[in-house]
């Protein structure tokens, strides 16, 4: 009886010891591959564990053609767009769920057809969008070809040069490709005024007054007329007549 008081206890504190250790197993401290994909497209995952070596063990949907080689799988094609699992193998913290889910679609939704008008005219404009999306497919404004902002109103307001996008998204929430505009924003220049006395004595410095500023520009400069026809180097804000 001795003997098998002893190895009893010997046993538990063998299966409490590993108890402990598989519950102080860290959570991942990154990541790798990305969890949105179409059908038909390969990547490579990664998921990193503090102290342990983690690999794929298996990745679900194997009936529609998900399949992997190292670390790289390549989805299938589900009818539906559909979640799927990446399972990692981490030694002997494995009892712990260690997974990446990974939505594949098999039909992106198509590009925005038609166009982005454009208006003319200095300073900001009003962007809108010309044609309409299929049914269960949204178009939203980014200004990136790959953002995912939502914002599918009719127009976007603009104040800077360069590219803008309409991107197409479906009521799942999966993005397709982005159709491009390049804008060119003009500045809105204010010339501003200048006033100055009506009548003046010969020989006498004319001095402008009440400068109103240029807006819009990089500044400004002054140059005096005489009868409508630019004075060479008058250009300071008084004028002696020589």
């Amino acid at each position: 009886m001795r003997r098998t008081y002893t190895f009893f206890l010997s046993l538990c504190g063998f299966l409490l010891m590993n108890i402990t250790a598989f519950g102080q197993c860290p959570e991942p401290s990154y990541t790798q591959g990305p969890t949105f994909v179409y059908s038909g497209q390969s990547a490579n995952y990664g998921l990193g564990v503090t102290g342990y070596t983690c690999n794929i063990d298996f990745v679900s949907g194997a009936n529609v053609g998900n399949s992997y080689n190292g670390n790289t799988v390549t989805w299938g094609s589900p009818s539906v767009a559909t979640d799927y699992i990446i399972n990692f193998d981490c030694g002997a913290c494995s009892l712990n769920s260690y997974f990446i889910s990974v939505r594949v679609d098999p039909n992106p939704p198509a590009p925005p057809s038609g166009s982005i008008n454009e208006p003319s005219g200095c300073g900001s404009k009003t962007l809108t969008k010309n044609g309409s999306p299929p049914p269960g497919v949204t178009w939203h404004w980014q200004t990136s070809s790959t953002g995912t902002t939502t914002n599918s109103s009719s127009s976007y307001i603009v104040n800077s040069t360069g590219w803008y996008y309409l991107r197409s998204r479906t009521a799942a929430g999966d993005w397709g490709s982005a159709l491009g505009e390049y804008v060119t924003i003009t500045p809105n220049l204010q010339a501003g005024s200048i006033s100055m006395p009506s009548s003046v004595c010969y020989d006498a410095t004319l001095s402008g007054s009440n400068v109103q500023s240029a807006t819009g520009g990089g500044g400004f400069v002054y140059q005096w007329q005489r009868n409508n026809v630019d004075i060479p180097q008058a250009t300071g804000s008084t004028y002696s007549d020589p």
